[in-house]
Order: C-alpha cells, then sequence, then structure tokens
C-alpha cells in the first residue's frame, strides 16, 4: 500500500497586507481546502514545511487558527510533521509539543542533530528547519577548515548525514525549510534569507529522498536540477502585491512500494485577490466601476498623472469609491512631467510652479506658498539625501 503525503508551507498565520488587511480569513479559506482533501483521501502524512506563522510572537486569533487546524488534522487520523521557518519562534512552535502528541503532531522547531529524523515504521523523515548561516556548525569535527566552508557546503554534509540515518528505512522523506539556487522567486521573501550567502545548490539534495518536501520560496515550482523530485508548494494565498494574480497550490504526494513517485498538484481557490493596475488620472472612473464587479479583489492602483493637482484629485475619488478595496497607492509622472503647481490658500491667488519629479524643487515650492521661510540649511540636507538615493537606484 502507498504512503500518502499531502505537503504544504509557508502559511504566515497573522500576515498583515500593505498594513492594512488582516489575512488570516485567506489562510483559513486555503486551509479549508487542505482538510477536505483530507477527509476525502487517505492522507498518512501532513508536512508543514516552515513559515507556520508570520511573526515570531503571533496574535492569540492566528494560534488560534494554526492550533485548530492541526487538531482537525489529527482527529482525521493524519500525523502532520511541522519544522520552523525563518518567520517561526522556536519557543513558540515548542508550545504545541505539550499537546501536539495527542493529536499526531510532530514538530521540529530548531535543527537538533540529535532529534531531526522522526521515524514511524517504514517511513523516516529527515527535518530541517530554517538554519541561520552562523548558526550552523561543520559536521565534520576533525576538520580543521571546518569554519571556512560555505553554507551550501555544510548543508550538503546535514542532508547527506540525514540520508545515511534513513537509508535502511523504505520511504524516505526531506522536509526543509531552505533556499535553493536557480529557483524563481516569489519576491514576497524576506531579502536577507534568499541572499548568496544562504543559495544551496539544488544538487546537494541526496536521492536517496524520494520526496523533498520544501519551504521559504513563495512560489510553486519543482526543482529540475535536484537528484530526487524536490517541490516548493509556495504559500497558500497571495502574501504581498509580489505575489498579484498568481495561483496557488499544494501536493498529494504517493510514494508507491515499487518505488515510483505521484505527485498530484492541487490548485487553491482564493477567497481574496491582489491585483496591480495602472490608470491614468483621468480615467478612474473606468476602473472603479470594472473592480466593483469583480468582488473580493484588492489594488494596488499607481496612477499615471501630469501634476500633483490631478494625482490628488485621482486619489480622491479613488479612496471614495474603492474604499478598503485600495491597498496601496502610488503616482507615477511622466517623462516629461508638466510643472507643478501650488495654490495659496490666502484671498489672492498665487500659484508656485515647479517641477514633480524634483523633490527639492518641490518642497521649497510648498514652503512658499503656504508663506514659510526656507531654511538653506535644510534644503541642502534634503538635496544631499536625494542624490544619494538617486544614486543607489541607477
Amino acid at each position: 500500500m502507498a504512503v500518502r503525503l499531502l505537503h504544504i508551507a509557508d502559511l504566515h498565520a497573522g500576515k498583515i497586507t500593505a498594513k492594512v488587511l488582516n489575512r488570516n480569513k485567506d489562510l483559513e479559506h486555503a486551509l479549508e481546502q487542505v482538510l477536505q482533501v483530507i477527509k476525502t483521501t487517505r492522507v498518512d502524512y501532513l508536512i508543514i514545511a516552515g513559515d507556520v506563522f508570520d511573526k515570531a510572537i503571533p496574535d492569540a486569533d492566528s494560534e488560534h487558527l494554526i492550533y485548530n487546524f492541526l487538531v482537525e488534522v489529527g482527529l482525521r487520523g493524519t500525523t502532520t510533521v511541522v519544522i520552523g521557518g525563518n518567520h517561526d519562534s522556536p519557543k513558540k512552535l515548542r508550545n504545541i509539543l505539550p499537546w501536539g502528541e495527542r493529536f499526531k503532531v510532530k514538530v521540529f522547531p530548531v535543527l537538533d542533530l540529535k532529534k531531526f529524523i522522526f521515524t514511524d515504521g517504514d517511513v523516516a523523515f529527515v527535518n530541517v528547519p530554517f538554519v541561520h548561516e552562523r548558526a550552523i556548525t561543520d559536521l565534520d569535527n576533525d576538520s580543521p577548515e571546518g569554519a571556512k566552508v560555505s553554507y551550501s557546503e555544510k548543508i550538503k554534509k546535514l542532508l547527506m548525514h540525514g540520508a545515511r540515518l534513513a537509508e535502511n528505512y523504505r520511504y524516505r522523506i526531506l522536509t526543509a525549510h531552505l533556499f535553493f539556487d536557480r529557483v524563481k522567486l516569489g519576491h514576497t521573501e524576506r531579502e536577507v534569507t534568499v541572499a548568496d550567502a544562504y543559495a544551496v545548490a539544488q544538487s546537494v539534495i541526496p536521492e536517496t529522498f524520494h520526496y523533498a518536501a520544501l519551504g521559504h520560496i513563495h512560489r510553486y515550482q519543482r526543482l529540475e536540477e535536484a537528484k530526487t523530485i524536490a517541490y516548493y508548494t509556495g504559500s497558500l494565498y497571495q502574501l504581498d502585491f509580489g505575489e498579484a494574480e498568481e495561483d496557488k497550490f499544494f501536493n498529494l504526494v504517493a510514494l508507491n512500494d515499487n518505488g515510483t513517485v505521484e505527485v498530484e498538484k492541487i490548485k487553491i481557490s482564493p477567497l481574496r485577490v491582489l491585483k496591480k493596475v495602472t490608470v491614468k488620472a483621468g480615467e478612474v472612473s473606468k476602473l472603479s466601476a470594472s473592480v466593483n464587479e469583480k468582488g473580493e479583489t484588492y489594488l494596488w492602483v499607481e496612477v499615471e498623472a501630469k501634476t500633483p493637482r490631478e494625482f490628488l484629485d485621482a486619489k480622491e475619488k479613488l479612496e471614495r469609491v474603492l474604499g478598503d478595496k485600495l491597498l496601496k497607492l502610488t503616482v507615477r509622472y511622466g517623462a516629461n512631467p508638466e510643472r507643478g503647481v501650488f495654490r495659496t490658500s490666502g484671498d489672492e491667488e498665487r500659484y508656485f510652479q515647479f517641477n514633480p519629479s524634483d523633490p527639492v524643487e518641490a518642497y521649497r515650492a510648498y514652503l512658499s506658498s503656504k508663506g514659510k521661510k526656507v531654511d538653506p540649511e535644510l534644503l541642502e540636507f534634503l538635496k544631499k539625501l536625494t542624490d544619494e538615493v538617486k544614486s543607489q537606484t541607477k
């Protein structure tokens, strides 16, 4: 009889998009679909490959959502294997341990070489939570050059060590929250943890494993250069606008008696979707009408405007019509923008023109329009700051 695994990752319970939209409803909606598969299909193990929570100290509602889900899975007879991600607090994940055993939940908050393999009959899981570069040590204590070995080489030794521990078991699974090179990013990962220092070669995953259940990268994909079947299933919903309009999936995996592996890619029906649109200032009303017809769509709107006044008029209209569906609003001026205008608030109407692409000139015009004295030192500081930003973004 085949062993069936259900692989998910990067739940990010407690995620707030654009600082205003709580995404727990989206997560709950996705987890209900995961649970439905468990209810209708025999699933022996559920793997959660890290980043259970979005913050090290999650809010009470997020903890309730996750714990309730784990209990529901356990009541169905499915064993859950959870590893820690770079967003997770090991102490918070350890809170599951006292009661988790009653509901068949196995938790691996941090790397512990004495406890990073979990075996159940013929099945062996080698569990590698996120490992900070400064924390990992060389497994070969006899090597004086160990401290100089790259992060990727140390991870390779770690995975090989795990493979040796699991090699005598019939079914062998790797669960890991790592960044492997030459993959497509979801553009919502923490930049420091997908830097070159953390990039691990796909080829270091030992072919001993039948399946590698990976977390950390938010875009669904198979690692084509790995020596075994390895997948990132990605996040369960569009976490931010870096994932706007992306479809989301999870895997149902069958490890067959004859050694073959079957992977079924299951699409998640989203509760709410994120979308980025660009609209000309004079065509805002058209956008408002079309978005309202689509229902649960949340927007980042970039307005093409000629002047600040034109942008402010469009902004007011968008905020009034879209309401809380407008999560982010930015402006883009043309290559040759018209000169902007600030108007005084007094009886005598005077206009102060400026180039909207020049922050220093815009600030000087604004102060003049309000009858305020211009501080030369402040303008000089602003000019230096603007020049520095421009030089870094070239």
